[in-house]
């Protein structure tokens, strides 16, 4: 049995937390899969946030930024062989081998599973990875990324490959920007800008995962919609045949 002064408190409480609940400013991140949604957050963490300098928090990024390596170069040997692109090389053909040999196939293996890739199968990888970056074969193939799926930061990671794949790589804060983890989830953030606190709300943009948007909407203060340039002339990841 709960006595009355106990409710009364209880009450109190309750009225106390939705009064500083509205004073906070909510902010609802919406738009389509590889937007930048979340390259938007990491922006706001570095200007007006804490940055990505606490406590192991830049080595969290390492296997994602190696993933991202690894699935464009994935990427862009798949659409050779749809593009029918040959290799400019002998090297370059044998650096495939290779590279094959440790991801298990261009079709076998999704982003998330490239994530636990042994680090040190991953360094013995790095030449190969920057044999194909030099060869003309693949450069054409990259240089047609429009006609396939590409991550943005593809150039960028390939043309760090040794660095990235090196046993002591600490990425950068543009390391970190640039780098791509498929949202999957409803992800609350707060930062303190001023005397103004603000909760942004970062959800997946994927087709499958826009259902889950209706459950953000309750009590939003504004919301931006956040579209990629450089998508106008791609197709959707979901449908080859839509743009």
């Amino acid at each position: 049995f709960r006595s009355k002064q106990w409710y009364q408190r209880r009450v109190r409480g309750i009225d106390a937390d939705r009064k500083v609940d509205e004073r906070i400013v909510k902010l609802l991140l919406l738009g389509s899969g590889e937007s930048g949604k979340s390259t938007f957050i990491k922006q706001l963490k570095i200007i007006k946030g804490e940055g990505f300098d606490g406590k192991g928090i830049r080595d969290e990024y390492i296997p994602v930024i190696r993933s991202n390596l690894l699935q464009a170069t994935k990427s862009i040997l798949g659409a050779m062989a749809i593009l029918c692109i040959d290799f400019a090389s002998q090297e370059a053909k044998e650096a495939k081998m290779r590279v094959l040999d440790v991801l298990g196939g261009i079709e076998d293996q999704t982003q998330d599973e490239l994530l636990t890739i042994d680090p040190n199968c991953l360094q013995n990888l790095s030449s190969s990875i920057i044999t194909l970056w030099h060869d003309e074969g693949f450069r054409n193939c990259f240089s047609r990324s429009n006609e396939y799926q590409l991550m943005d930061s593809a150039k960028y990671y390939l043309d760090k490959a040794g660095e990235i794949c090196c046993s002591t790589f600490k990425p950068s804060d543009q390391d970190i920007l640039r780098s791509r983890k498929k949202t999957t989830s409803i992800i609350e953030y707060i930062f303190d800008i001023k005397k103004v606190r603000l909760k942004v709300i970062d959800v997946g943009g994927q087709r499958r995962e826009r259902r889950k948007w209706i459950s953000c909407f309750d009590n939003i203060t504004s919301i931006i919609f956040l579209s990629s340039l450089s998508d106008y002339d791609l197709k959707l990841q979901e449908s080859s045949d839509t743009n």
